[in-house]
């Protein structure tokens, strides 16, 4: 690896995130508040950027991995140096929790550890959400559209800076797609900007929220974030621009250059567009008597779906008290805004709303998820007559009184009429019960060790069959395992499955162990050829 010039490049990066640090710096001094912590961290970044950066390699090409190492030391680097703002304006006056706050800013996580924006310094204030601007992005992409750098290592830092699977150019030379993309990114922004204070922000404000939008973050100058305002048109705009900035930023440079018709058949673009109809138009219906009619609901609606499909994280509403469905479609558009779309969302869709109709519509299936989710209170409706609830409440008792050590090995009282099936699925309620906590961790350390095993066993087969086969029937084993654990435990509705190797049944045993010899006669090929 080629560490001089691994070095050369993490030292352009903390130059330029000094370069970044004047911003937050002049803001400060507009509201009269002390340049001061901002000029030492710029001298300390910068200057240890610069020392960086003047090591002379030998050589100037970086692999593929040498990429990857740039990416992460970079972020890294970044992360610490970027706390100290926050520290020394006293902001955040804990260093670790400055570091979480940075770190959630770069990464556009969105998490935040403040809890009153308001009360920060406009300086710190506006480095909190520009780090979500530098982050949308990605420094690295900044280096790379300003600075001179052989194509070579820039496709190289590109592909580990990116997210995605794959990487491709808009122009021959990557610095021109860099720039492209940079220029691309500021644009939108400024035009948000203009168009949140036409809505009667304030210009520090429509700044601030565009940087947290264009990152797609969602921290806010505000604790009630968008809902501050309650304004329908910042609620549109805003709304807009997470679509915006959620797209492919690929479309907008084909719209640029007059391929209007080419950018809007892009497959990625009509699903991820069509699954935001679909999510706002379904989600107004549902809440539209909490808003008092359509027109409020879609306002909500449209806002809420945007901001998490986009992963940005603004809000306008408590979505906590929607109905059911909206909350439910919700959860599955945070999971839909991070994968790519065209591979899962129709399956994702399909399959989730059949166990919405399955779990909602069905009254069987209410009442287990009922007990699942309220065990004790089912539970004391009538404990006499052995209700729905009685196998998974009594299973919580008998894991309880296990305690540490455990009653000891034979000496459960639960088994005796109590626990039903002890011998078959909540036999490892019992297994807690007479060995307690320690006995019992220990068992689901030799099934880790089980699994893990099978696994590398799966990795070094001699043939692609092998290794399937493997692969297959450890993870078979190792699903039932947590599968049973899950319902013992209560981490999922009860339902009725054996655990391998303790769970009663002569037949299950054979063929736990046919599974087992198959196994090891793989781990045994293996041998035999690498001998």
């Amino acid at each position: 690896m080629n560490f001089r010039m691994i070095g050369q490049v993490v030292g352009r990066v903390l130059c330029i995130e000094a370069a970044l640090m004047l911003l937050p710096m002049i803001a400060a001094v507009i509201y009269d508040e002390s340049p001061v912590p901002f000029l030492i961290t710029i001298g300390i970044t910068g200057g240890i950027g610069l020392v960086m950066w003047r090591v002379r390699a030998k050589s100037g090409g970086i692999t593929a991995r040498d990429g990857f190492l740039i990416v992460g030391l970079s972020w890294i680097a970044m992360s610490l140096l970027g706390a100290i703002p926050f520290v020394l304006t006293g902001d955040i006056p804990n260093y670790i929790d400055a570091l979480f706050e940075t770190i959630s800013g770069l990464t556009t996580t969105g998490a935040s550890v403040v809890t009153s924006p308001e009360s920060m310094t406009r300086g710190g204030m506006f480095w909190r959400l520009f780090t979500h601007w530098i982050g949308g992005m990605g420094i690295l992409v900044f280096v790379l559209a300003v600075l001179p750098m052989s194509g070579n290592r820039s496709m190289h830092i590109m592909r580990a800076e990116v997210p995605g699977p794959t990487v491709g150019k808009l122009v021959p030379r990557i610095r021109k797609t860099a720039s492209i993309l940079y220029l691309l990114y500021i644009a939108l922004t400024l035009v948000e900007t203009v168009l949140l204070i036409a809505g009667g922000m304030s210009f520090y404000d429509a700044l601030l929220h565009s940087f947290a939008t264009a990152g797609t973050g969602g921290l806010s100058t505000r604790a009630l974030s968008i809902g501050y305002y309650n304004s329908a048109y910042i609620d549109i705009v805003v709304g807009v621009f997470m679509i915006l900035f959620g797209a492919n930023f690929s479309l907008y440079y084909l719209i640029l250059l007059g391929n209007i018709r080419t950018a809007l058949r892009n497959e990625e673009l009509r699903w991820f567009l069509g699954i935001i109809a679909f999510a706002v138009l379904t989600i107004a219906v549902d809440i539209r008597n909490l808003y008092g009619g359509v027109g409020h609901a879609l306002r909500y609606s449209f806002f809420q779906v945007t901001s998490i499909i986009s992963t940005t994280g603004f809000a306008t509403a408590d979505f906590n008290l929607w109905p059911e469905y909206s909350k439910f479609l919700l959860v599955l558009l945070m999971f839909v805004g991070g994968c790519r779309l065209r591979y899962l969302v129709l399956i994702v869709l399909l399959g989730a709303s059949a166990v919405f109709f399955a779990v909602f519509v069905l009254h069987y299936e209410q009442e287990r998820i009922d007990v699942w989710l309220h065990p004790m209170e089912v539970y004391a409706r009538d404990a006499a007559g052995r209700n729905e609830a009685w196998q998974t409440v009594q299973s919580l008792f008998t894991i309880g009184s296990g305690g540490l050590l455990g009653q000891g090995l034979g000496n459960s009282r639960q088994k005796h009429l109590f626990l039903p099936e002890p011998q078959n699925d909540f036999i490892f309620a019992v297994v807690c019960e007479e060995l307690g906590f320690i006995g019992a961790a220990l068992i689901l350390l030799l099934f880790a060790l089980l699994i893990w095993r099978g696994f590398v066993i799966a990795m070094n087969a001699p043939d692609k069959f092998g290794s399937v086969l493997a692969i297959g029937l450890t993870a078979q084993i190792g699903i039932q395992v947590i599968l049973n654990i899950a319902v013992v435990t209560n981490s999922m509705p009860n339902t009725g499955i054996s655990l391998p190797f303790f769970s009663y049944g002569g037949t299950s045993l054979v063929m736990l162990l046919a599974q087992m010899g198959i196994v090891l006669a793989v781990s045994r090929q293996s041998r035999l050829k690498k001998g």
